[in-house]
This record gives structure tokens, sequence and C-alpha cells, in this order.
């Protein structure tokens, strides 16, 4: 029983540690917001869905690698992961941005221009880390970017800025900003400012939701399922980096059986 619980606890530790969840929840909200926006006209190809998450998994890989010291307070387990898989996760960064690349150059140049935006975001994440209501703001912006560009990029005609697609894109981006808010209380010690950035991080959550109701109804699932585990939020490492994003892939996923 001990030796199987520890099996399952690695396994735990190398999805959200590895950069494997963030690169999957990338890839179902990609799948999702293609199939949502876009009913009937086909589902997102292999290309792009695999560009999504190897870009992903690229960006914030280079993040844990290059910042080992700074997130060793915030991210003890991760940041021990992570130094003793250091040259197996450079490996797998130099294939990513390999695949990336490839998959990049058969976009059309509209997409070119939205990874350019979201990249440079990712990759100055380093720099901009000292202004954490700032940070909250740029990177739920590159996530709407990805998450949501690219399946506009790729759609009809004349449809790449619907209602649809602002509802979708605010929606995302309340969750999302409410999941960063949430994931940086990990580790954080109990007082008046930690409760009111949980407190911010729901009333986020709690916008998502409202907004969802006008968006394309897979959406609720997501919304639905970050708002919860806020509201049972926990202030642990693990619960902070895999049960948050945990939700909104679970949510993603439910979103697609759904369509």
């Amino acid at each position: 029983m001990g030796e199987s619980d520890s099996a399952t606890m690695r396994g735990i530790d190398l999805f959200i540690f590895s950069g494997v969840c963030p690169a999957a929840v990338a890839v179902a909200l990609v799948a999702l917001c293609s199939q949502s926006l876009y009913p009937g006209t086909g589902s997102t190809s292999w290309v792009t869905l695999t560009l999504s998450g190897a870009g992903t998994f690229l960006v914030y890989n280079v993040d844990r690698l290059r910042d080992l010291t700074r997130d060793r307070g915030s991210s003890p387990a991760r940041t021990a992961f992570v130094e003793r898989n250091q040259r197996v996760l450079i490996g797998l960064c130099a294939g990513a941005a390999l695949i990336s690349a490839l998959c990049a150059w058969r976009q059309p140049p509209r997409v070119w221009l939205l990874l350019g935006i979201a990249f440079g975001l990712g990759i100055f994440h380093r720099r901009l880390k000292g202004h954490p209501a700032f940070g909250i703001l740029y990177v739920a912006l590159a996530w709407v970017i990805v998450v949501v560009g690219l399946p506009v990029a790729h759609g009809p005609p004349g449809l790449h800025l619907g209602g649809e697609v602002i509802l979708t894109a605010v929606t995302l981006g309340f969750v999302i900003a409410a999941n960063l808010v949430g994931s940086e209380l990990r580790e954080a010690e109990p007082g008046s400012s930690t409760d009111a950035r949980l407190k911010t991080a729901r009333v986020l959550a709690l916008g998502g939701l409202l907004v969802s109701w006008m968006a394309p109804i897979p959406l609720i699932p997501i919304a639905l399922g970050n708002l919860v585990a806020l509201l049972f939020f926990r202030p642990s490492e693990r619960y902070g980096l895999g049960v948050l994003d945990g939700a909104i892939l679970a949510g993603a996923l439910i979103g697609l059986m759904m369509g």
C-alpha cells in the first residue's frame, strides 16, 4: 500500500511539476474554444493543438529552469523536482522548441503575430515577477491570446470578432486571472493579506462564472470548477499548482464532451 501511494504521488508530481499539466490545459482550451465558437466547421488541426501544447510546455519550463533560486521559497517541492530532473527538462525543452517552430511554420502569418506576443510575454515573465498585479494581467492576456486567438485565427472569414468570441475571451480571462491569483497563494502564511488576495481570486472566479452564462455553454464547467476549487482552497503547493489547474482541465474536458 505504501509503495502504491508513493508511486501515485510521484505520478502526480510528474504531471503538475513537469509542465505537462499547463500544456494539457492549453490543448484542451484551444480545442474547446474551436469547437464552441465554430461548431460544424471541423475540429482544430493536430498541428495547432500540438503547437499550443509544446509552446506552453516550453515557456513554463524555461521560466522554471531560469528561476530556481527565486522559486525555492514559494515552490520548494517543484523546485526540487526541477533540480533533480534538470537535464531531462532541458532536453525536453529543446524538443518542444523544435516542435513549436515546425508547427508555427505551418500557421498563417496572422498566427505568427499572436504567438510572438504570447511568447514574448511568457519569456519576459521572469523580469516582471516583481509586479504581481501586472503579472496577473499579462499572463492572463497571454493565455487568452493563445487559447482564443488560435481558434479565431483559423475560424471562418468574417467571424473573427463576434460577440461569442468576446464573451469567451472575457470568461477565460476572469477564470485564468482567478487561477493565477490563487496559485500565487501556495505556501502563503495566513493573514489579512492572504485572505484579501484569496477573496479577490474568488470574486474574479465568480465574475467568470457569471459571464460564462452568456458565453458558449461549454465554458460553464470551466468557470464553475475554477470557483469551486477556490472556495475549498488550501494553501499548499500541490493544491495551488495541481488542483487549481486540474479544475480548469477537467472543466474543459467536460465541455468537449458536451459539444
